[in-house]
């Protein structure tokens, strides 16, 4: 018999009685005994009419104190069965281990696979990432390096880093050393670096602290970004400022004077500099050399139309073929001065144009993701109409066809309570967005689902009217993974408290056997 008696000599759990708690104050001889007899002691006692052999010991588990009691002509018998239960615990013990195992496993799983990945960034920054050691000896150097300094990672690596560093900057590099090595970053700034081939290389360069798993600094790691291109477009500009301050009327854009017959007369130096020629250059030329061939006959119909009188003014759009052989994308507006002369004022539109195709073609990305995304996507009118949805949505709500799902509405076909869809209409009419609502939707099946919603404010096709941009997640697997979670750590819960107790009744068998025997 087993009987395990509360810190108050409650008797919480019996075997005779199938393990349930009984609650009931156990004898006041017995709980006397229990107090004088020293712990482990086997001896006869009366329990309940039953003469038992039996011993006391308190659990260092849970503070209850345990007592087994075998009857002297089935002792053999009650020793097997309360063996059983302790393999029985440890068994339960493995594979509530074993189910703890399995998460642990997809965890290193997904961190190792974060580390490849971070890995294939840092190779395929188009920046200079380096790191080198406190004594200055490169360890590490990317493909983005490589390409803006010259060397590769066998030439370099093992090197100290001074070599890229011009002479005139390495007093700078103990500091700079000093400040890591004291967990300072430095941060950006602009200098130059040594190429393989002896020249300078102007970068925006910044250090930072390189940390071991113990949060050690151990080394020192640089980012240098090649910034040569913005330097030349830094002098440009600062170039062409100084000639548009030359010129009386400030103009900001080309001014040119030409003739009926097409020849220029007059260039400022807004024009010069967009096309590349000198004044005296243009003078010798006239605007067909410079426009573009599929565009010569539509211009000239213009230019025509203006000195006929036909027309006050002409707008138009077209391409340049400048001196170096670029094409740009120029506005041209050209007036009429006199029977002989126009003028027109010419802006560069490539990066307009460049603009609008980046558009064109950003729209073109947002289509295709949005058709092949595997989050569900949907548009609505805030009455609860679908304007648009992709085929991932169609997919989770089982529904055959983007049309058929378009047909339905929101609050009568979707939602399983509508009141959720208000509450999130309200909040989103109220900070312009949506994070992370989860509600329970319908499917065509009628079978109910569990998702997250995550949405913004949009403008409708009308200025005056809003939309709402919703990206759904299905959340259901996600929360049956949940519960099956909750249920693993309660197991583990058990199995820990059935391995103390285990432990306690193994203890006290090897006492009562060494008895027995």
């Amino acid at each position: 018999m087993g009987t395990i008696f509360g810190n108050n000599q409650v008797i919480v759990a019996r075997n005779r009685l199938e393990h349930e708690f009984v609650g009931r104050q156990a004898s006041p001889a017995l709980g006397q005994r229990m107090s004088d007899t020293a712990e482990g002691k086997a001896e006869f006692i009366n329990f309940q009419g039953v003469t038992l052999f039996s011993s006391f010991s308190r659990s260092a588990v849970s503070g209850w104190t345990v007592m087994i009691g075998v009857p002297k002509e089935n002792m053999r018998a009650e020793i097997w069965r309360w063996l059983w239960w302790t393999l029985a615990g440890t068994a339960l013990m493995s594979l509530t281990g074993l189910a703890l195992a399995l998460p642990i496993g997809r965890s290193v799983e997904q961190t190792e696979r974060g580390l490849r990945r971070l890995s294939a960034i840092v190779e395929s920054s188009d920046d200079a990432i380096i790191g080198y050691r406190f004594d200055g000896m490169i360890e590490s150097w990317n493909c983005g390096a490589e390409r803006l300094l010259g060397y590769s990672a066998p030439e370099i690596v093992g090197r100290h880093i001074s070599i890229l560093i011009p002479d005139d900057q390495l007093k700078d590099l103990p500091e700079q050393m000093r400040r890591v090595r004291n967990g300072e970053a430095v941060e950006e700034y602009g200098t130059t670096r040594k190429h393989k081939n002896g020249s300078s290389i102007p970068v925006a360069l910044k250090i930072s602290p390189i940390l071991d798993h113990l949060e050690t600094i151990v080394g020192m790691s640089a980012i240098a970004r090649d910034i040569t291109e913005r330097k030349r477009a830094e002098q440009q500009l600062r170039a062409m400022a100084d000639r548009l301050h030359a010129i009386l009327d400030n103009a900001p854009v080309g001014i040119v004077v030409g003739t009926r017959d097409y020849r220029y007369v007059e260039t400022n130096a807004a024009f010069q500099h967009m096309v590349g020629y000198s004044a005296d250059e243009l003078k010798q030329m006239d605007w067909t050399a410079l426009t573009h061939p599929d565009d010569i006959a539509r211009n000239a119909e213009f230019v025509d139309g203006l000195m006929q009188g036909k027309l006050n003014t002409y707008d138009l759009e077209k391409r340049y073929v400048l001196k170096d052989g670029r094409m740009i994308w120029v506005r041209v507006v050209g007036s009429r001065l006199d029977d002989e002369y126009k003028m027109s004022i010419i802006e560069d539109i490539t990066e307009r144009k460049r603009m609008e195709q980046y558009l064109r073609q950003s729209e073109e990305r947002y289509r295709e993701i949005f058709e092949n995304v595997t989050y569900g996507v949907f548009r609505t009118s805030f009455n609860g109409t679908l304007l648009d949805v992709n085929p991932a949505l169609v997919a989770m709500l089982g529904y055959s066809s983007k049309k058929e799902l378009m047909a339905c509405n929101l609050d009568s076909d979707i939602y399983e309570n509508p009141v959720e869809r208000r509450a999130i209409i309200e909040k989103c009419r109220s900070i312009g967005r949506v994070d992370g609502a989860e509600v329970k939707w319908k499917r065509r099946d009628a079978k109910i689902i569990d998702v997250r919603l995550s949405g913004r404010m949009i403008r409708g096709v009308d200025e005056n009217t809003w939309d709402m941009e919703v990206i759904v997640d299905d959340i259901t697997e996600r929360r049956s993974l949940e519960q099956q979670l909750r249920q693993a750590q309660k197991m583990e819960a058990v199995g820990k408290l059935a391995g103390g107790i285990a432990h306690d009744f193994n203890n006290l068998l090897m006492v009562i056997q060494s008895y027995t025997e």
